[in-house]
């Protein structure tokens, strides 16, 4: 298939890989001038037609994980703008996929990365998928090839100040299921920093919408806040304050605020997780587990000084992870991790 200079509105810039049906350019939108990526398929054949059925059924389903999100895909997840049916080539069947434009290369072609860049790019992607699996729905093509990464392999900073002043050091983070990200900031100095003194007046928790645009201050009347957790359908968010030795809940907004806190149990965590039944695991000495009303149902302990971060891992999500002061443990569970861990 030859590269045209013009389709349908947009002007083609760089042909970025074809396929037995298909070609994948970068372009520029007209219209809007912005930089866009474009699947463009063309079958000539009634057998081939297939490949018209497969593009208009990746444009719904890219369209129900946006709208599941308020309009952004989650992290991971490339956009989709419209899916235009072109008469670039008028004796055969097109349609034009127009997407999000993403810098960089796919996995496959770039090369070798060190551990510490491997497990930044896995997290990412296992993120994207866990957003897949809440909508049901499975990625049927998962492949090096269909996973793009930066030029450098290096991850992208999405906030770094409030207000003008740096943080004192973003801690734990938990990601909603629309993508938004609530951070805690304690203020714990290192004596590898190299900058002045603490610049903000709050130990606080922050919210980071799925855009990325615009940092929220959420909660400002903590001690010293670390561990944070919220339930799957994204109703409920647990801080701790460590500072204080209590947890407390809130319950999350459409805008993300929270309200309505209340004390949800008198003892401050490093780590949070949550599991199928709502239970909420606390470190800290050992693992305390409380049920959703915030009675304890559990215990476990740890041979060692401190427990810090725990989640659920494995392909079942069934083994607790715990990090200790010198060892990293491991148990099966009768339950199973839920939502962002």
């Amino acid at each position: 298939m030859p590269s045209p200079a013009r389709i349908q509105g947009f002007e083609i810039l760089e042909r970025l890989g074809s396929g037995a049906e298909s070609a994948i350019y970068r372009a520029r939108e007209l219209s809007s001038r912005r930089i866009v990526a474009l699947k463009h398929v063309v079958v000539s054949t009634p057998e081939n037609e297939k490949y018209l059925r497969h593009v208009r059924n990746e444009y719904k389903v890219l369209r129900y994980v946006q709208e599941s999100s308020n309009g952004v895909p989650p992290p991971g997840i490339v956009q989709v703008y419209d899916l235009i049916r072109t008469g670039f080539l008028r004796r055969h069947k097109e349609h034009l996929l127009v997407m999000q434009y993403i810098e960089g290369r796919d996995l496959k072609r770039e090369g070798r990365y060190s551990t510490g860049q491997m497990v930044h790019i896995l997290i990412g992607v296992c993120d994207a998928l866990a957003a897949l699996h809440r909508l049901k729905l499975i990625h049927g093509d998962m492949k090096p090839e269909n996973i793009m990464v930066d030029p450098a392999g290096k991850p992208t900073v999405v906030v770094k100040d409030y207000q003008g002043n740096l943080l004192n050091g973003p801690n734990d983070v938990w990601v909603r299921p629309d993508g938004g990200l609530y951070i805690t900031d304690p203020y714990y100095p290192r004596d590898y920093w190299k900058r002045g003194p603490k610049a903000q007046d709050a130990e606080a928790v922050y919210y980071l919408a799925p855009d990325r645009k615009k940092l929220v201050r959420v909660v400002a009347d903590m001690k010293q806040p670390n561990g944070i957790i919220g339930t799957p359908d994204g109703a409920r968010l647990y801080v701790s304050d460590i500072g204080a030795g209590r947890t407390f809940a809130y319950r999350i907004q459409p805008d993300g605020t929270l309200a309505g806190k209340q004390l949800f149990c008198n003892l401050g965590s490093d780590g949070m997780t949550i599991d199928s039944e709502g239970n909420v695991y606390l470190t800290g000495h050992g693992v305390t587990v409380f049920n959703p009303a915030g009675r304890q149902v559990g215990r476990i302990e740890v041979a060692e000084a401190w427990t810090g971060n725990i989640c659920f891992g494995g392909s079942d999500r069934q083994t607790l992870i715990i990090t200790a002061s010198r060892g990293l443990y491991g148990i099966r569970t009768r339950v199973h991790g839920v939502g962002s861990q």
